[in-house]
């Protein structure tokens, strides 16, 4: 009796485990990770450095159909997608994620998504240097836009026609676009784009005009001035300003080379900082220039083996990038079918996972899940 009894009790303790064993793998199996483990849907794609990671994040944040997900995060990740795809070339994907973009506008029947579309295909028409096209989204951008917008998007239009302008020539049109948005982006106390404006208008000021006169001249340092100003508030790490280092250097408003030196000091030390080389290998070889034209002969020098330093730094890179590509196309060649080789691995180590947990985790839970008493009865 007592046998019969322990027999009954083991049956019913084996039947929970696999009972347990069994919900633990359907809970792994459909649970969205990846093979690391990491929840996608919680990556901060942004934060990604490998490109092929920030597209797949944002492909499957895009895909995911998650209606928790913001409506202004999930424009953020069609318009970084578009960004990522046009910038690598990529130009049918980027239209092929515009077309995504445009269904889900018409979907939600929102006019501010109408709008947002809209003028993402005139960015991506502005990208690749067709101007025509992109002022006609642009115009139709325009006619969708809401009349009260309380976010940041709200300035995207106008700037993104100060920059279709400035790149036609139309100087005053980009200035009167850029100011707009100058004005719009000052309601959303956005420092970083604020300073933006002021160094393209200031740039437009001084550079773009053939003839300076007194007054254009004045409004390039004022802008120029301010963008430095609001960069440096914000202690910005980004490089943005040392392009006005640059400018501000070499333009009539700096008259000696010890003026210029320093202002180019202050650029390389934020671009050593971010390792920004395009813009170190240029500064070195002016800086060298400007110590000869000063007679200081050791520090041209030292600004000579700076540049060489980095570009000894590219080329070693650039070996390695080769080397690892080499190895990276014989692993690809030697894989048959990865994906159903990962597929596999996923369900034989939720299996094995889940007959882990339940053998270490759950020997005495039958008080919890009581099946094998009823299945044994």
């Amino acid at each position: 009796m007592h046998n019969r009894e322990c027999s009954k009790n083991g049956s019913v303790k084996m039947i929970d485990n696999v009972c347990l064993a069994i919900i633990c793998s359907i809970l792994l199996m459909i649970y969205p990770c990846d093979l690391d483990g990491k929840a996608t849907l919680n990556i901060d794609c942004k934060n990604l450095e490998v490109l092929s990671d920030k597209i797949d994040c944002y492909q499957t944040l895009l895909k995911s159909g998650n209606t928790s997900i913001e409506k202004e995060a999930r424009l953020d990740a069609y318009q970084s997608l578009i960004g990522i795809y046009v910038r690598s070339g990529k130009f049918a994907e980027g239209m092929k994620t515009l077309e995504s973009l445009k269904v889900w506008a018409e979907t939600k029947s929102d006019p501010y998504l109408q709008y947002r579309y809209w003028h993402a295909l005139g960015d991506y028409y502005l990208k690749l240097r067709k101007y025509e096209p992109a002022l006609q989204a642009y115009n139709e951008a325009q006619k969708w836009m809401p009349e009260k917008i309380d976010h940041v998007s709200s300035c995207f239009l106008s700037n993104s026609l100060g920059v279709l302008y400035y790149n036609q020539g139309s100087n005053e049109k980009a200035i009167e676009h850029y100011l707009e948005s100058l004005q719009c982006r000052l309601k959303f106390n956005d420092t970083i784009s604020i300073a933006k404006l002021h160094k393209n208008i200031g740039n437009i000021y001084l550079k773009g005009y053939s003839d300076l006169n007194y007054t254009s001249i004045e409004g390039g340092k004022y802008h120029w001035d301010k963008a430095i100003e609001l960069y440096e508030s914000v202690c910005d790490t980004t490089g943005g300003i040392i392009d006005i280092y640059y400018n501000y250097a070499f333009s009539n408003l700096i008259r000696t080379d010890a003026e210029k030196i320093a202002l180019l000091q202050k650029g390389i030390s934020i671009a050593e900082n971010n390792r920004n080389n395009d813009y170190l290998l240029d500064a070195y070889d002016l800086m060298s220039r400007l110590y000869v034209n000063s007679e200081k002969y050791l520090e041209a020098y030292e600004m000579q083996i700076r540049r060489n330093e980095i570009l000894n730094e590219i080329n070693i890179d650039l070996r390695s990038v080769i080397a690892m590509q080499s190895d990276m196309a014989e692993v690809e060649f030697s894989q048959t079918s990865p994906p159903i080789y990962y597929s596999r691995i996923q369900i034989i180590g939720s299996l094995i996972i889940s007959f882990i947990l339940f053998f270490v985790v759950f020997r005495y839970s039958r008080k919890w899940l009581p099946v094998g008493k009823i299945l044994t009865k």
